[in-house]
């Protein structure tokens, strides 16, 4: 594992060497293109594989088209180090490609850049955006996302239908109904009695009314923080302010699930615990002394959470190994403990640490 680490580095480190120098498309694909499809588990040297300038019907040739079985699964289209994928002419042409060559993905690169679209989500070439992820993020704190994100490309990942799983739950959330998510809204917002009634007979004795109740209320809250469809309309984020959304927008149903427990058991520990979005995480803080001291900052990764909480890693009575002292590493965060949260088999054990440190505060 640190030997492929290792070699993912390397290669952001090469894209960081070449920005001074102009590469052009050919030179692009040989220095990085070719190697990260290689480190993706594809064999660039295998024609079977991996086709380069394969003709597309409506005319053009795409320069990768990556096979399965004989079937082509994925379209690369390469362009210059240092090209500006904002531009409509290269979009288009590699959504026109997809459409033409009836491939159900396609990447726009430029050797750091990799944007990921679905072939027909929606008719606007943007809002057909999966999502876009770069090699030097490798660099940064940021880097376990983007290894996520750019393992979803791997030969693997297309082979076990990951790609079109994870596609599909994020296409399918942006075309909700609006008119479907106001009225549950609604219904959560004024704890229906009906509702609560209903849920009543399906959870178990303890759980009262009110319980059900202040529930369905947070349920709504949350509710109000999912993105918009386009016929609902784009919400505009002020500049500076953070939201649901932005730790979310393109995190897997399993991780959002995840977090929306530990938040539910977080915000139960005590009445007084407040939530805040920051850019890089999730702050729960508790108001000491007209200050507000933070408990835990959870930052948001595609297959894991990972917990800054502020209690002293020596204070913890049982360390297990998802639990390691960060006082004296770099991390997003303040908090001292990092807790790793990967399922919600360890929520208890992640709770007794928070609950600890709340009691320590």
């Amino acid at each position: 594992m640190a030997n492929v680490e290792k070699k993912w580095k390397k290669l952001a480190e090469k894209v960081s060497g070449l920005a001074a120098e102009p590469l052009n498309e050919d030179e692009t694909k040989a220095a990085l293109i070719d190697p990260v499809l290689e480190a993706l588990g594809w064999d660039p040297g295998n024609p079977r594989e991996v086709k380069r300038q394969h003709s597309v019907t409506g005319g053009g040739k795409v320069d990768y088209a990556l096979k399965l079985n004989g079937k082509v699964k994925l379209f690369v289209e390469a362009k210059a180090l240092g090209e500006q994928l904002d531009d409509e002419k290269f979009k288009t042409q590699t959504l026109n490609y997809a459409k033409h060559g009836n491939v159900d993905w396609c990447v726009l690169t430029n050797g750091n850049i990799w944007r990921v679209y679905s072939r027909g989500a929606t008719n606007k070439v943007d809002e057909n955006l999966f999502f876009e992820v770069r090699l030097t993020d490798l660099l940064t704190e940021a880097w376990e996302e983007a290894m996520g994100r750019l393992r979803l490309l791997s030969k693997g990942s297309l082979r076990e239908g990951r790609l079109d799983k994870e596609g599909r739950s994020y296409f399918t959330a942006r075309r909700a109904d609006p008119r479907v998510e106001e009225a549950l809204k609604q219904l959560l917002a004024e704890s229906s009695p009906e509702l609560v009634a209903l849920l009543r007979e399906k959870l178990p004795k303890r759980f009262s009314k009110k319980v059900i109740s202040v529930s369905l209320q947070r349920l709504a809250q949350r509710l109000s923080w999912q993105e918009p469809t386009a016929e609902a309309g784009t919400r505009r984020k002020v500049k500076g302010t953070y939201d649901y959304d932005h730790h979310f927008k393109d995190k897997p149903e399993e991780m959002k699930e995840l977090y929306n427990r530990l938040h539910e058991a977080i915000t139960q520990l005590a009445g007084d615990i407040k939530r805040t979005f920051r850019k890089h995480y999730i702050a729960y803080g508790v108001k000491k002394k007209k200050k507000k001291k933070n408990l835990v900052e959870v930052q948001v990764q595609s297959h894991q959470l990972k917990l800054f909480v502020h209690l002293p890693y020596a204070d913890i009575p049982i360390k297990r190994d998802i639990v390691r002292d960060v006082s004296k590493k770099g991390h997003w965060g303040t908090g001292d403990t990092e807790v790793r949260l990967e399922t919600d088999k360890d929520l208890d054990y992640a709770m007794s640490i928070i609950k600890q440190a709340y009691e320590q505060m």
